[in-house]
């Protein structure tokens, strides 16, 4: 059965001001004309719905009932029609977001401006940390997270591109040095390692069929920093695992050469977690829908699509 919700609109307008005239005025419209918007809808339920005398207008038991659940139907369609628009306005306010020190400031900044662009109503406040934050305490929106988690009742979490890793040194030291031909042989080999990731004594590679081999490492130098390993492979200190973001530059010139390319160690699996929150939600959800979409394009992800 259809509905005639302009006339049903026009009903509720009389019944809320009790006339026709103070509803015409109240709609813009000819008095006739609710007249007639109220007479058809009548006729359509057969049934009266108001009581008409030449001093006043009221309802009738029926309409009494029609007019309260009308209205409490037409609340919520307007609650519904709210909730539509809203997702396609523009974040607004203060977006706090927290990622560690070299993530952050080489991948998760640039991204981030370009957002900021796009988005003029949003002020950013980037908090670059090597500690794991809490969220809660620090009233921070959306935390970018090295680490597969699990979401909770308090928390949740949204997959994002995964970091592709590889093995790499100078040109120089593997002149000195020699190169390594299997994985075993990193552990006659001078590897920088971080001091802290206990784990990253034992290196663990993933060859182009899917076969794990792991070899234990050691070398003169360690360091607390990931883009440190960079500067310390530049240096010809020995050969580094680390993320390709940040040495491929140095790759396309010839200042770092792949060591193993058949093999590399297992990609990091990158995390937005959020606090689930209605007046945060729009901007969070906007932002990690961005980020997901640039990292997959700048980490070399195939087949981004926005």
């Amino acid at each position: 059965m259809k509905h005639n919700l302009p006339a049903i609109r026009t009903f509720l307008a009389v019944a809320e001001e009790g006339g026709f005239r103070r509803a015409a005025a109240r709609l813009g419209m000819a008095v006739a004309t609710v007249s007639q918007h109220v007479a058809a809808l009548e006729d359509e339920l057969g049934v009266s719905l108001l009581d008409r005398t030449t001093r006043r207008v009221s309802l009738t038991r029926t309409g009494r009932a029609y007019f309260e659940e009308c209205r409490r139907v037409f609340a919520q369609l307007d609650e519904i029609c709210d909730s539509a628009r809203s997702s396609f306005r523009e974040p607004e306010d203060l977006l706090r977001i927290s990622a560690s020190n070299t993530f952050g400031r080489e991948m998760v900044l640039p991204i981030l401006l370009d957002f900021v662009k796009a988005h003029p109503s949003v002020h950013l406040d980037l908090v670059l940390t090597g500690r794991y934050v809490d969220l809660e305490a620090e009233n921070i929106d959306l935390a970018i997270r090295i680490g597969r988690v699990l979401g909770t009742a308090a928390m949740a979490y949204r997959e994002l591109p995964a970091i592709s890793r590889l093995l790499c040194a100078s040109p120089a030291y593997l002149a000195t040095n020699g190169t390594p031909r299997m994985p075993m042989d990193l552990e006659r080999h001078q590897c920088v390692v971080q001091t802290h990731r206990p784990q990253d004594h034992a290196w663990r590679l993933v060859d182009q069929a899917g076969a794990e081999h792991f070899a234990q490492v050691a070398g003169r130098l360690a360091v607390n920093d990931t883009a440190s390993l960079t500067k310390a492979a530049l240096a010809g200190m020995g050969i580094v695992s680390t993320a390709d973001y940040l040495v491929r530059e140095y790759l396309a010139v010839g200042s770092l050469v792949r060591v193993l390319p058949g093999y590399r160690p297992p990609a990091a699996h990158l995390m937005a977690a959020y606090r689930p929150n209605p007046q945060t939600g729009l901007k969070v959800r906007r932002c990690a829908d961005f980020l997901a979409h640039e990292l997959a394009v700048r980490l070399g992800h195939a087949n981004a699509s926005p």
